[in-house]
């Protein structure tokens, strides 16, 4: 900044750097604007790193910091600015999309507000840089950056700025789904992807964004085990999630507590009890699962994050059949089979108790302490008994070149060595008289906290 304005050129930092060091909020991530051309500061900064992939939008990078000159946008395409320079920061200013976003500060923290943005930090609102409609239509996406602006602040939206989201939400129909999804994942990663559903919802464009999603609010549920509909149960597992302490929330765990049901209330997936007329939703893991990969490939979720999330989902339903050791083994040899290493037996398995406790939280009140207690209980055997069981050959002393087999059926072989040794083992005194004591005894694990 000193180097440009020594040249006698202005140079602010803008945008979000400006907004959350007015709300108090820590951005390491600075931008900024100067009246220099890119090529002027390419050449200001010729002993520095820089980068000059986004020149023609009026962006360069030196040493990692975004450096934009003043600008206009024109759109002949939505989402899609034609870029040319402008000679002030007030012009550059009034082509951003909130008033919360339009404000730029100098060296000496002087702060330049051409569009009123303290004001409407000061009254928590989250509010258009001029006409609603035309910044909507300019691009279509930033309604729903508005929506996460204003659930990550705990804004409200201002009315007109509310009004034109759900008047012009049809504008959303041609946004690629991979734009769409890299703003709920921004509210994914700051915990407020519930509310910003929620508020999604309110304004008529869930079917839009999600229509995978946009038959829950009307799938209600079994009032003897829900007092919640589909909907409103998705998000309170959701929400359940982003309360968890930093350790658990995982953005696969997120996700999967948000698609986890959104396959209930589907043509061949709902049915009605033939005398109590109660709804039932049989095979909705198997349903949702597809659904969650169909979403999440659409928005591009990370390969490692997605397939978590499947895993999750698709075994949300399951539990041991009972307490006895056998099926207790059968059942995390079936998790087993997923996964390479017991270290990601392990993960997967933490997290799968989490998400089993935020649909026991998404449920009736009567039923919630008791379901708890019961998923404490196989959850304190199922940790009791992958500590002294193996699962994988390598916490053996089984190795290939003590057999003959060879291909297919030399993987057999190995595996029914595995399975002899689980049984072996549970077959000895002392394995039995440990899981004896285990059940009986109230684990001191931390599974509650």
């Amino acid at each position: 900044m000193t180097r440009l304005q020594n040249h006698g050129f202005e140079c602010y930092k803008v945008g979000g750097v400006v907004r959350d060091y007015l709300l108090g909020v820590e951005n390491l991530d600075v931008d900024l604007a100067t009246s220099a051309s890119p090529d002027i500061v390419v050449e200001l900064f010729a002993e520095a790193e820089v980068q000059t992939v986004g020149k023609q939008f009026g962006v360069v990078l030196i040493d990692g910091i975004e450096v934009a000159s003043f600008r206009g946008e024109r759109y002949d395409t939505p989402g899609k600015p034609l870029i040319h320079g402008v000679g002030s920061f007030e012009e550059d200013a009034s082509r951003r999309d909130f008033t919360i976003n339009a404000m730029a500060m100098d060296q000496n923290g002087r702060i330049l507000d051409p569009f009123g943005g303290q004001a409407d930090l000061e009254q928590k609102l989250i509010r258009t840089v001029g006409n609603p409609a035309l910044r909507f239509m300019e691009d279509p996406v930033r309604i729903i950056r508005g929506i996460g602006f204003a659930v990550r602040f705990g804004f409200s939206l201002e009315v007109e700025t509310k009004n034109a989201m759900s008047k012009h939400k049809e504008l959303l129909i041609s946004v690629p789904k991979i734009r769409i999804g890299k703003e709920l994942q921004k509210m994914c990663k700051a915990n407020c992807l519930s509310s910003g559903l929620r508020l999604i919802e309110d304004l008529g464009l869930l079917q839009i964004i999600i229509p995978q999603m946009g038959h829950l609010p009307k799938a209600e549920q079994n009032p003897k085990y829900h007092h919640l509909n589909a909907w409103e149960h998705s998000l309170a597992v959701l929400a359940f999630t982003e309360r968890l302490i930093s350790i658990h929330q995982t953005d696969e765990l997120k996700f999967a507590a948000l698609f986890h049901d959104c396959a209930k209330g589907l043509p061949g997936i709902r049915a009605y009890h033939e005398k109590s007329k109660l709804p039932s939703d049989h095979g909705h893991d198997e349903k949702s699962t597809a659904l969650a990969d169909e979403v999440m490939t659409e928005w591009a979720i990370s390969k490692p994050v997605k397939q978590s999330a499947l895993f999750l989902i698709r075994h949300h339903m399951l539990l041991p059949r009972s307490k006895n050791p056998n099926d207790l083994i059968a059942f995390l040899n079936g998790l087993a089979d997923e996964f390479l290493t017991i270290g990601e037996l392990r993960s997967q398995l933490g997290k799968l108790y989490w998400l089993k406790r935020a649909d026991i939280h998404g449920k009736a009140l009567p039923n919630r302490e008791s379901d708890v207690d019961h998923l404490n209980e196989f959850w304190k055997l199922l940790e009791f008994v992958i500590d002294t069981i193996p699962f994988y050959r390598n916490q053996t002393q089984i190795q290939a070149k003590d057999f003959t087999e060879t291909g297919e059926a030399l993987g057999v072989r190995l595996h029914q060595s595995l399975l002899e040794e689980q049984e072996k083992i549970t077959r000895t005194t002392e394995w039995i008289e440990h899981f004896e004591q285990a059940k009986k005894e109230n684990l001191n694990h931390d599974l509650d906290q």
